[in-house]
């Protein structure tokens, strides 16, 4: 059996296998709390033991879920969106930088350092993006591409951005010209044609292919510009 992508799927036998019940051997690490539900959580790709947790109380706070230490907060931005904070997301290609997207609408990248431990300096905001007019359902870094974002947003767009671009001040001329003056540099693909976007995610193993579901149904597309 292959799949709509032409790659082999399991032998069936994967899918008729017993459930196996795991023993929790070691009690559960309970860590602090927000003020509001908690919308996601990113483990650290470097620091055992270190995860983000964002909340509808606008905040992200990092823990130490090792077991070895108090139950506050590592660290914590307070007023991190302007509302509820959706979801998160750590890069494994550059550990520094944390995704997060909120309520508003708006995408930020968040530059944590190379170490995260109690009294550590606050994340600074080192991007914003606030083009979207409704609430980001997720946000994800490319698997390979360091610089470039994958966001889904409520508004029925899937947006792809590059950290990397800076405006060309030589370009405005053209921008006018083909009506482009309110689309940010980085904004490299638009996709859309569907109805409340809940997820957008890349293929991790065919470049830069991304599956998106939506509230009727889902697609498989590929950006032009990637």
């Amino acid at each position: 059996r292959v799949s709509v992508l032409g790659v082999p799927l399991p032998y069936d036998r994967a899918y008729t296998r017993k459930p196996r019940i795991l023993e929790v051997q070691q009690g559960a690490v309970r860590v602090g709390m927000h003020h509001g539900s908690v919308e996601d959580l990113a483990f650290s790709p470097v620091q055992v033991g270190v995860l983000a947790s964002c909340s509808s109380d606008r905040s992200i706070r990092f823990w130490d879920a090792s077991g070895n230490g108090d139950d506050a907060p590592l660290i914590e931005v307070l007023d991190a969106h302007a509302g509820d904070v959706n979801c998160l997301d750590w890069s494994r290609l550059q550990p520094n930088l944390l995704l997060s997207a909120g309520e508003e609408g708006s995408v930020k990248v968040w530059d944590v350092g190379t170490a995260i431990k109690r009294g550590s300096r606050a994340p600074m905001a080192v991007a914003v993006f606030a083009w979207h007019k409704a609430a980001i359902a997720s946000v994800h870094w490319h698997p390979t591409d360091a610089p470039v974002i994958l966001a889904a947003c409520r508004d029925g767009y899937c947006s792809i951005w590059d950290l990397s671009v800076e405006r060309d001040e030589s370009a405005k001329e053209l921008e006018s010209k083909h009506g482009l003056e309110g689309l940010p540099p980085q904004l490299l693909f638009l996709h859309q044609g569907q109805t409340e976007v809940a997820e957008a995610r890349w293929h991790p193993h065919v470049a830069s292919l991304v599956v998106s579901t939506a509230a009727d149904g889902f697609h498989f597309w590929k950006p032009s510009t990637l």
